[in-house]
């Protein structure tokens, strides 16, 4: 399996979910495992998908989690989480929560992907400012582009479907497959792409079992700022070889 799907209404409040493993030691006891990981409900029903990579030993000393030998799950209110700086005041009603819980579902590990959705990169449209749904912001001045698609994002993760997200540079409309595709995580993607060689990807994704459960951003091959952090890596797309396969190697998942 891959990860929890919780069906849930929650306060907006901090939680964890702890699984409970049963092992034998060298030794023929029975030790008991506890692992972790914790999200932030959102006020209302919503779902939340946990992956199971996600969950870390209680004992940094433990192995692993081996999802075969998992014998309880729990679902604790992590109050520790609002805890309050020296000499600020506690805040009212942190001692008290409100979860209700709909179902708990496990997620098959499949192969490929199951749905592609096409989001978009945020970063290098100054061109296209003065466009209302890119100049437009929400009331905490989030842009309501990026909100709108980010929550897009998430519903596509929370639905138990295998998902790759891609978030393509600004479109251009110019022949594909003359250029070499940049891909990267970071969101540091600032230039354009063709709309075929979108197309491209997002069909070759389709079938590209290291694209699963995965977001990325793509656009033309460019070069970075020389005091660039990391190093972005350009594929160029051919006929004859899946390009994504490598560009995908080195993504992380469940992103």
């Amino acid at each position: 399996y891959d990860a929890l799907l919780l069906r849930l209404c929650g306060d907006g409040k901090p939680y964890s979910v702890k699984l409970y493993t049963l092992d034998v030691d060298e030794y023929g006891e029975e030790v008991e495992r506890i692992y972790t990981t914790r999200f932030i409900t959102r006020r209302g029903w919503s779902s939340v998908r946990l992956p199971l990579d996600n969950f870390i030993p209680m004992i940094p000393t433990d192995p692993p989690l081996d999802r075969r030998l998992v014998t309880d799950i729990s679902i604790n209110y992590d109050a520790r989480r609002l805890s309050t700086r020296p000499g600020e005041q506690q805040q009212e009603g942190t001692n008290s929560f409100s979860l209700e819980l709909d179902f708990i579902k496990l997620l098959p590990r499949g192969e490929e992907p199951d749905f592609i959705l096409v989001s978009c990169a945020l970063e290098g449209r100054e061109e296209e400012e003065d466009s209302p749904q890119f100049s437009e912001t929400l009331e905490d001045g989030t842009p309501a582009l990026a909100s709108y698609k980010r929550s897009g994002e998430d519903s596509v993760r929370n639905s138990g479907l295998g998902y790759v997200v891609i978030r393509p540079g600004p479109l251009l409309e110019q022949p594909g497959g003359q250029k070499a595709l940049m891909f990267d995580q970071g969101g540091r993607i600032t230039m354009g792409i063709a709309l075929a060689d979108v197309a491209d990807v997002c069909l070759k994704s389709l079938h590209e079992v290291e694209a699963r459960n995965k977001s990325f951003d793509v656009c033309y091959e460019y070069t970075p700022e020389e005091d660039s952090l990391y190093e972005l890596v350009a594929h160029v797309p051919t006929k004859t070889s899946n390009y994504l396969t490598s560009a995908m190697a080195n993504m992380e998942p469940n992103t």
